[in-house]
């Protein structure tokens, strides 16, 4: 019987070890899952809150903080693009109060390896970037990509961070706060990704070592990422997250040390609710998942030449575009939706072409269910 997305919270909460890595599926609810993790620990949220950043027992990173940030576009011009920021204390604090300015800015270019430099004015209310000539020429208030624009907050988390790390070290009664990390890599190339990844568990070690009392519970849905963490770090409970076709969940631990088996976790899903039928519409995920690893384990350029390929073009045609529609739903409660079953059948199809004829999963172990 699976899991309420409040049991799972709570199963996370009680566990002592001072690291949780967890794998889920784009669509699987690990924002959701943070919320509920953070209404076991405290009623208010270290953002909205007038209350010492210190003095928290919960810290987030996840979509609600890119909520804090929204554009003001210039669209008769196109020059005066600005990244506005809903007014808080948490904002102000950082910039002003700590200076982090110059550090988030450094982190930001690290991870990007780009040129663009923010700019935030004075009343800590809005954000303009700029691009950095060789020749000292500059091109002001340009428009960012949604990448950049994650990663750029996720570096004034990590200035938090630095500046919780440093305050902590001075405490000589510390009280356990809990850091709760939803995927912080958006659109980073594998070489940034392994630097994001390396620096975080650096920083994790460096509080293990120290006993500062920190607790970090980290999802992410990348499997480069998962694993860097998993092969970085000693001490540390993995697991993957998976929903049920009745909306429940299932938390299964890693407990080998070997690396992150995502396609062989993937398979056996697929396995699972094709011989049962209980196909949902989040299971084109999975499939989409599946055959995205498969063809770059196997160094295909591109994933659609692991479909079958069939006599009429007008079938080909439309394994993609279902592929390609069911699996990037806008709206979370389609995910447990029912399929057709033709729909069914074309799941069952793909799925049953790529272990047939791909000698990868020949000699692939299960991963238990136990």
């Amino acid at each position: 019987m699976g899991l309420s997305i409040i049991e799972v919270a709570q199963k996370l909460k009680d566990e002592d070890k001072n690291v949780q890595i967890i794998y889920a599926f784009n669509g699987t609810g690990k924002t959701r899952l943070s919320k509920e993790f953070q209404r076991l620990v405290e009623n208010d949220d270290f953002i909205e809150s007038e209350k010492d950043i210190h003095e928290h027992k919960y810290i987030y990173y996840n979509a609600y903080m890119e909520d804090l940030f929204y554009w003001e576009n210039d669209l008769k011009s196109d020059n005066g693009h600005k990244m506005k920021i809903h007014s808080n204390s948490f904002i102000t604090w950082l910039f002003e109060e700590q200076g982090q300015g110059d550090n988030i800015t450094e982190k930001f270019r690290k991870y990007t390896g780009s040129k663009l430099t923010p700019r935030i004015n004075d009343k800590c209310t809005e954000l303009a970037f700029s691009f950095e000539h060789g020749n000292d020429e500059m091109v002001p208030n340009i428009k960012i990509s949604k990448g950049e624009e994650s990663n750029y907050i996720w570096c004034i988390f990590s200035a938090l961070l630095d500046e919780i790390i440093e305050e902590r070290e001075t405490l000589s009664d510390k009280v356990e706060k809990i850091i709760f990390i939803d995927d912080p890599i958006t659109s980073l190339d594998e070489n940034h990704t392994i630097e994001l990844a390396m620096d975080l568990a650096r920083l994790i070690k460096y509080n293990n070592i120290m006993d500062l009392k920190l607790k970090f519970i980290i999802t992410t849905h990348n499997p480069l990422f998962y694993n860097v963490l998993h092969n970085s770090l000693n001490s540390k409970k993995c697991y993957i997250i998976s929903k049920n076709g009745d909306g429940t969940y299932n938390l299964k631990e890693q407990k080998n040390d070997s690396p992150f088996s995502y396609q062989i976790f993937l398979k056996n899903e697929l396995e699972k609710v094709i011989s049962s039928r209980d196909i949902k519409k989040i299971h084109f995920n999975y499939l989409r998942n599946l055959i995205e690893k498969t063809a770059t384990f196997l160094g295909y350029e591109n994933s659609e030449e692991l479909l079958p390929k069939s006599a009429k073009s007008d079938e080909y045609d439309n394994i993609k575009k279902q592929l390609g529609f069911n699996s990037h739903s806008c709206h979370s409660g389609d995910e447990m939706a029912d399929l057709p079953d033709n729909q069914k059948d074309t799941i069952e199809m793909v799925y049953k072409h790529l272990v047939e004829n791909y000698a990868v999963y020949a000699e692939c172990k299960e991963i238990s269910n136990e």
